[in-house]
């Protein structure tokens, strides 16, 4: 996280405001092109997982992962017949780009199609990886890759040509070697991991059904993020899209976190719920989303109280609007991220049809409602209130389905996890707020500031929000670590 963190203080220094928010917008555009290949993620991971807890054969296996690299074949043809013409279409007619910056922007435009087909390529092994429950090559994986950036990043001022080029580059060189090693890893240590065409149509056609049903949340996340992103270049250009970017770098350096302390959990929900194991199934549940929203205030509470002072001490000169941006972003995040568990969940049952015609027609009215409230007020912020009003709307709507779905309990989720979590939360930030507001901001107030936030929080999440054997548990964790 502190790497990812000082990595973008780097790239922001070195392209500038406006080319680090072209940057961010092109990409954005090719998440939208990208959507299909949630068919190969989700989908992989999740029958790797239900087959493994009920104790399926080796070439059982094999048929779920050479399946899902089938329709990996369609899936990238899909996504190059979009990304060079409706994609390069609406990059050159639509956006705000400087004249000077066009050649450029066309130039990253089509490095990025080559890192996309790189990442696609990645997520059949990743998923194997998790389903295996793999999480120490995850997690070497999770340090060197950014430290690997971060100096091929410091580099940058000594190469020649342009630097936004350079940039683009630089990343597809870090995804082309993350990708093979997680293809050699998997090839030597997973047997199913075998590269070649399936003819078990059956298993396609069931991978198929369950994972095009996960395609209209990919379709509709990517309109909400990156579609705000393009919106936000509309109305008021790169600038703001360079805000925004900074504070998504904040926010995927924070749920990067969470997601990796959460990730472990997720293949044993799976496996819980297809063994028949209905109450380990629920309690992964509840105990997860209690514990990730926990970690995450721990980690956001005191970026909140300094958000001004940690922005100008990472970035010098952050652009306009950052840190209002990070701490709504954040806000949102959290919201969402601690009912990730309950998702889960209800993927675990495989059936997701309801669910996610639901869901996401709501999402998908997110774009038009930011349009019109950008016309009408003319307030970047706006889109950021939008998401965590969406937020909510997730935490309600995966609840509903889990309980008419797999019958979960929602009194004691609601009491073990809303009622211990939120109100604990309240009482550690209200008189961090009071003292913060006191002090005068320098390193010694904002180093002071963070100990006693974790200090605070720790005590006050201890003894509100766990029980007696969740104590006993987090203490023998620290001390065997």
């Amino acid at each position: 996280m502190a790497i990812t963190l000082y990595t973008s203080r780097v790239v922001l220094a070195e392209l500038g405001g406006e080319d680090f928010g072209l940057y961010n917008v092109i990409g954005g555009i090719l998440s939208l092109l990208s959507v299909l290949k949630v068919l190969v993620s989700s989908g992989t991971q999740r029958f790797l997982n239900f087959e493994m807890g009920r104790g399926a054969s080796n070439e059982t296996l094999t048929e779920i992962f050479t399946s899902s690299l089938t329709l990996f074949a369609f899936v990238g043809a899909l996504i190059l017949l979009l990304a060079e013409t409706f994609g390069l279409w609406f990059l050159n007619t639509y956006l705000v780009i400087p004249d000077d910056r066009l050649f450029a922007a066309n130039v990253v435009y089509q490095v990025t199609i080559i890192s996309m087909f790189v990442s696609l390529v990645q997520i059949p092994y990743t998923s194997a990886i998790m389903a295996h429950e793999r999480m120490d090559v995850y997690g070497y994986i999770g340090i060197g890759e950014p430290l690997i950036r971060l100096c091929l990043i410091l580099l940058m001022p000594f190469l020649p040509g342009d630097k936004l080029i350079n940039y683009s580059f630089i990343l597809l060189s870090i995804f082309i070697g993350v990708t093979l090693f997680y293809v050699f890893f998997c090839k030597k240590n997973f047997v199913e991991c075998r590269l070649r065409l399936s003819k078990n149509w059956a298993t396609c056609k069931s991978l198929v059904s369950f994972t095009v049903w996960n395609l209209l949340e990919t379709i509709s996340n990517s309109l909400s993020g990156q579609g705000q992103n393009i919106l936000l270049n509309m109305f008021f250009g790169p600038t703001v899209n360079a805000a925004r970017a900074v504070a998504y770098q904040v926010n995927h350096a924070v749920q990067g976190f969470a997601t990796n302390f959460l990730i472990a959990t997720f293949p044993q929900i799976t496996k819980s719920y297809s063994a028949g194991n209905y109450s380990d199934y629920y309690s992964l549940m509840t105990r997860s989303s209690k514990f990730a929203f926990l970690v995450m205030s721990i980690i956001f509470i005191p970026i909140c109280l300094n958000t001004d002072y940690i922005l100008k001490i990472w970035l010098k000169t952050p652009p306009e609007n950052s840190a209002l941006f990070v701490n709504l972003v954040i806000v949102g995040m959290i919201i969402r991220m601690f009912s990730e568990p309950l998702y889960t969940g209800i993927q675990a049952t495989g059936n997701i049809k309801k669910y996610q015609i639901v869901t996401n027609i709501v999402t998908l009215l997110n774009l038009p409602l930011c349009y019109i409230l950008l016309k009408i007020w003319q307030e970047p912020s706006i889109v950021f209130y939008v998401t965590i009003g969406l937020a909510f709307f997730f935490v309600v709507s995966r609840l509903y389905f889990i309980k008419k779905q797999a019958g979960f309990p929602i009194r004691p989720f609601v009491q073990m996890v809303i009622v211990k979590c939120i109100i604990p939360a309240a009482i550690v930030f209200l008189p961090l707020y009071y003292i913060n507001s006191l002090t005068e901001k320098n390193i010694y107030s904002f180093i002071g500031i963070c100990i006693l936030s974790v200090a605070w929080s720790c005590s006050i999440f201890s003894f509100m929000s766990m029980n007696k054997n969740e104590r006993l548990f987090v203490r023998k964790l620290i001390f065997k670590k």
